[in-house]
């Protein structure tokens, strides 16, 4: 009898949903779900979230329909809409709310003067506090929120408890495919959320989405602009295509255009040039501009001989006009031209034995005025590492340029995209930008009210800490090849992304300085200094990270890159050297072993990064720099 009792208690702690409850849901999803194209899951997956009370983290790149279903499902559910743009400015004052400091240094702290941030006003209310780009907010920032999405409240100073009111839920969003200014999303708040993903919508939801906001006709027209921002997706060339955004920027440009003057192939080329050419991410590799990637799709598509209207033609049925978007195939002939270099030997599918690179180096040696084009191609710098000691040395030298031209340019990219936020430091005085604080102002205004009240201000502001950094390569023998080249990236990043404060060294059982601490040399020199070693000797990590820590001993925190392709095999133990860094990464090439070289990693406080070709090499040195 005792068993049936407590069987019958468990069971009586379980919530069941009434029919009625059932009923209103279901309303409220038919509701939401006509005024959206697709997206039924995730619809259903954020109401039974908000539901439970779970907060949610919304994944996806930009186009994706984020924030549209958010502002509907709030629209139909009556839920107060608070939107935060996450970015390095972002600070805990600004989320939460702050006193206002003029009230207060007139009249002491009173309830009334405390200006509510979005989230104090979405706890109170029971709203949704809507973060876009979350993974670009400062962590001090997004440490606030762990308390009111766990406990339900917030302790502001001087203000009281804040309780969440229901239905408050925290909903972040984040674009996985972005590292511009993007910093890692903790763990702990990681723990307090549930994910939902939201990638690109089907192809037929996008040519109905597209004819919804367009209010295009001619079906056609959209198929094949949807069908253009879809292979943006899919090119080599790109880290991330462009969202159905771009196939409706498209239609409505060409529409627009088509009313000026009927030219529908230029038209269509150039709408889709200023529709897209700024939402396409190109890798950093490419040595393509993204005019050249996106008149490559279209021809690729049969742009050249298609014709487009912006309306419908009379007897064009929409199967027809589908069936008409088909890819056209590039003759061969074009392929193999547009792969060569001065009409000869650059193919995509290199032939790595000695003898094609040497006809390669032939043949650059007897028509230098063939470089530049030849560092135009996909793949030039992997063969130029391997033929750079086979080249003439005049010829080496005007090679050496163009390369480091296009490895700079290279290095520019990815040097822009590291994340600078730094810390909140409380300062004395009071600029844009700055947030002030009352209890320490006020403290110093009693403490010299002479100076008066604006000379006594304190405030929070965001400090850099004045970072050394060095960066230190191994060139003994076996780093040739392609991975001098990815070292050169590397290094020319490095110079990109700290401007002053950075060495660079090279080592195998020697250390070698190409640039020191406080040397003004830019990245020009360094590469040409680079290119000018030669390769030789084992490896001595630990002389090299010893070197590396001595030169950078005097700063206020000293960071360091290793990059190497072998274990050491030459001096003491380098774990004990790495442990003196505040943070040494390491990012290593094949045939080394990972576990090994890892360790100096973790010892380091360090990430690693295991690269094997050249399109891993920029998010190594980013989760690095971050």
């Amino acid at each position: 009898m005792k068993k049936a009792e407590d069987s019958t208690v468990k069971c009586d702690t379980i919530r069941t949903i009434e029919p009625r409850e059932n009923t209103k849901m279901l309303t409220i999803f038919e509701k939401i779900r006509k005024g959206i194209v697709g997206r039924e899951i995730e619809i259903k997956s954020i109401l039974a979230a908000m539901e439970a009370g779970k907060h949610i983290l919304l994944e996806g790149p930009p186009g994706t329909s984020k924030s549209t279903v958010l502002r509907r499902i709030a629209r139909e559910t009556n839920v107060p809409f608070y939107i935060v743009e996450g970015n390095i400015d972002l600070t805990p004052a600004k989320l939460v709310g702050h006193f206002n400091p003029a009230k207060v240094m007139e009249d002491s702290y009173q309830p009334e003067y405390f200006e509510k941030g979005p989230l104090t006003m979405a706890m109170e209310v029971g709203g949704i506090l809507y973060i876009e780009e979350f993974n670009r907010m400062p962590a001090d920032v997004s440490n606030v929120l762990i308390s009111p999405m766990e406990e339900g409240e917030i302790s502001i100073p001087r203000y009281g408890v804040v309780k969440a009111v229901r239905p408050f839920t925290v909903i972040a969003s984040q674009n996985p495919y972005d590292d511009v200014g993007t910093v890692r999303v903790s763990r702990a708040f990681l723990d307090r959320i549930c994910l939902i993903k939201m990638n690109y919508q089907s192809e037929d939801e996008e040519r109905e989405i597209v004819r919804v906001r367009t209010g295009g006709s001619d079906h056609e027209t959209i198929a094949f602009a949807v069908k253009m921002v879809r292979k943006t997706r899919e090119h080599p060339d790109l880290k991330m295509g462009a969202s159905v955004r771009g196939a409706i920027d498209l239609v409505d440009i060409f529409i627009g255009m088509q009313k000026i003057a009927e030219q529908s192939n230029t038209n269509f080329l150039v709408a889709a040039q200023m529709a897209l050419s700024n939402k396409i991410w190109l890798n950093e590799m490419a040595s393509k501009t993204p005019d050249q990637l996106i008149e490559e799709i279209w021809t690729n598509l049969g742009g050249r001989h298609k014709e487009f209207h912006g309306r419908k033609k009379k007897g064009k049925t929409d199967s027809a006009s589908n069936q008409d978007v088909q890819e056209t195939e590039v003759s061969e002939k074009k392929k193999s031209d547009d792969r060569r270099v001065g009409g000869q030997f650059l193919d995509d599918e290199l032939d790595i034995e000695y003898s094609y690179f040497y006809q390669v180096a032939s043949y650059l040696n007897a028509h230098p005025e063939e470089l530049p084009q030849f560092f135009e191609k996909q793949d030039s710098l992997e063969v130029f590492a391997n033929i750079f000691g086979m080249l003439k040395h005049d010829v080496r030298a005007m090679a050496v340029k163009i390369a480091s031209r296009l490895i700079i340019k290279i290095a520019k990219q990815i040097a822009d995209t590291g994340y600078r936020s730094g810390q909140l430091k409380l300062v004395r005085g009071f600029t844009d930008g700055a947030e002030i604080e009352l209890d320490r102002s006020l403290e110093k205004y009693a403490e010299e009210p002479d100076r008066g009240v604006v000379d006594n201000l304190m405030s929070y502001r965001r400090h850099r800490e004045r970072n050394a950094f060095v960066m230190m390569f191994d060139h003994s023998y076996s780093m040739k090849g392609m991975k001098i080249i990815l070292a050169a990236i590397t290094a020319a990043s490095i110079a990109q992304h700290f401007k002053n404060d950075y060495a660079i060294l090279a080592f195998s059982n020697q250390v070698s300085f190409l640039k020191g601490i406080e040397e003004p040399t830019g990245p020009e020199e360094v590469l040409e200094k680079l290119f000018a070693l030669e390769l030789r000797g084992d490896t001595d990590i630990r002389l090299a990270l010893e070197r590396g820590l001595r030169h950078i001993d005097k700063f206020e925190r000293k960071m360091g890159l290793l990059l190497t392709d072998g274990a050491w095999n030459q001096g003491g133990n380098p774990l004990q050297v790495a442990v003196k860094f505040d943070k040494l990464s390491v990012i290593g090439f094949p045939p080394v072993k990972q576990e090994k070289i890892r360790q100096l990693a973790l010892k380091g406080k360090g990430n690693f990064c295991f690269v094997e070709d050249e399109k891993g090499i920029a998010g190594a040195i980013l989760n690095c720099l971050s």
